[in-house]
């Protein structure tokens, strides 16, 4: 085996050389450093290469995200059509049946399908019909509770789903199932009136 001092005297000093042990000593540490510096710029390539591994293979997810995305919007975009044609023809046949008579129910359920199409502004002007024409006939509670409902005004549409209660009305027991009461499943009072009922689960 090569001692230190075999390696001193190959490098041309010995152990009773200071000048020449301090060279040997200085180019020891001059190869370490070097060997030090390589040693880390191979480390920076292998990270920047796995940085661009991972930078490929994230594309590549992004990539599968937005086809499966384009798919998914697309399938909405023909739902979406069908649903506007369905909720069309709907309306077009709750209209016909309003002009054939001044039926505070068709009346609302036409307010009601407006409101859920986005049109407020007609669905308001068929509320104002309706407390109209409650001065010359009775108009039931539901009537006004479809209409609430589907304008978002919570507050009003438990008003009105209170009174139906305290007239003893059927409809409150469609709570559970109606899809035209989505858009009150998510405030507690529904919860409640659910358990009222003893509808709950």
């Amino acid at each position: 085996m090569s001692t230190e001092s075999d390696r001193l005297i190959r490098y041309g000093c010995s152990l009773a050389d200071p000048q020449g042990l301090e060279r040997w000593r200085e180019d020891n540490e001059r190869r370490e450093r070097e060997f030090e510096q390589e040693r880390r710029g191979e480390q920076r390539e292998q990270q920047e290469l796995n940085s661009v591994r991972r930078i490929a293979l994230l594309r590549a997810e992004v990539e599968s995200l937005r086809n499966e995305l384009t798919q998914v919007y697309s399938k909405i975009d023909q739902r979406h059509d069908v649903a506007i044609e369905a909720c069309g023809e709907a309306l077009g046949e709750i209209r016909k049946c309003r002009q054939l008579d001044d039926v505070p129910w068709y009346i609302a359920r036409l307010a009601a399908a407006l409101a859920a199409a986005g049109n407020q502004g007609e669905a308001r002007s068929l509320l104002e019909e309706l407390q109209e024409l409650s001065k010359r006939r009775y108009i039931t509670p539901e009537c006004y509770f479809v209409v609430y409902t589907a304008l978002g005004e919570r507050d009003s549409a438990f008003t009105w789903l209170q009174k139906m209660y305290d007239v003893r009305s059927q409809y409150p027991l469609r709570l559970k199932v109606q899809p035209d009461f989505d858009g009150l499943r998510t405030d507690p009072r529904f919860s409640e009136w659910l358990r009222r009922l003893k509808l709950a689960p």
